[in-house]
């Protein structure tokens, strides 16, 4: 009769201990790489659009220097998600001069883009790049309208971005130049009853906006 093998308690610990971190890691690794993404999907998607008053605020340190932000439709920095608006539709990208608190802002475009340059007057239609200096938005803000329809040259359906600055400290004691993109308007309107699968909203109808105008 062959001897019964006997396992020292050490082992058997061992043992138990191996079992129990692999079963862990396999729960860390299914949540982190198969249900988060689920779920963080899930979340963008139902997240609402920006409304009028949302900012994002723009400040660049010494080591970055260089900074691009991006208005798309689910993708990029600022997320519209209104139909007709592209991904990369508007691109601003922040250059910081060495050694100085000046900027240089390049604005391009994938989309139709009205643009009003500092100290300019009206909106035009954004043919090209634009570059114009930080300076020049002392008190005097620049104005993107983010086209989704555009009807015999004019914009019929868009969401109005207004970019300007102002000095803050940072927590050196420096004083910084803060960059403020405000959504100032969507126009007609969002239509809150036209979330697709994608999480993307229509924007209102106009006749309804203005019946809506002259009853007020």
């Amino acid at each position: 009769m062959a001897p019964a093998i006997v396992i020292p308690p050490m082992v058997d610990w061992v043992i138990w201990i191996l079992t129990i971190s692999s079963a862990l890691f396999l729960l860390y690794a299914f949540f982190r790489f198969i249900i988060a993404p689920v779920l963080e999907t899930m979340q963008d998607r139902n997240a609402p659009p920006p409304r009028a008053g949302f900012t994002y605020d723009v400040i660049i340190d010494h080591k970055e220097r260089k900074r691009e932000v991006v208005i798309g439709q689910v993708d990029g920095q600022i997320a519209t998600r209104m139909v007709g608006i592209r991904e990369d539709h508007l691109k601003l990208t922040f250059l910081k001069e060495r050694d100085l608190e000046e900027y240089q802002i390049t604005v391009d475009s994938g989309g139709p883009v009205f643009f009003r340059p500092p100290h300019a007057r009206h909106l035009e239609n954004l043919k090209g790049r634009e570059v114009f200096e930080s300076r020049e938005l002392i008190g005097h803000p620049a104005s993107f309208r983010v086209v989704a329809l555009v009807r015999d040259g004019r914009p019929v359906q868009y969401i109005e971005f207004e970019l300007s600055t102002r000095f803050v400290m940072n927590r050196m004691g420096e004083e910084k130049m803060k960059f403020v993109l405000e959504l100032k308007r969507v126009f007609p309107g969002l239509d809150s009853k036209s979330r697709n699968k994608k999480g993307v909203f229509s924007f209102s109808r106009l006749k309804v906006e203005e019946e809506n105008a002259s009853a007020s």
